[in-house]
């Protein structure tokens, strides 16, 4: 279980929302435009597909990042 911080100020809540590796870097790329997932993996060289994924999903279930169908050629 991930640890969480036992202050209620948003700084601490910010922290256990974004404080994994990778993460703040993950949102500084959805923040620049949308983004495909080929597009993150070569802007962010070393993550793995897996770890990109498993940030993705936890920044989605926090209501940080969304999916989205874009037009073609680009897929999500």
């Amino acid at each position: 279980m991930k640890k969480r911080h036992a202050h209620y100020c948003p700084i601490a809540r910010a922290l256990d929302l974004v404080g994994d590796r990778w993460s703040l870097l993950v949102l500084r790329e959805v923040l620049l435009g949308e983004r495909r997932f080929s597009d993150l993996r070569a802007n962010l060289p070393g993550i793995s597909p897996t770890l990109l994924s498993e940030r993705l999903q936890a920044l989605a279930a926090h209501g940080l990042v969304t999916t989205k169908e874009l037009p073609p050629p680009a897929a999500r």
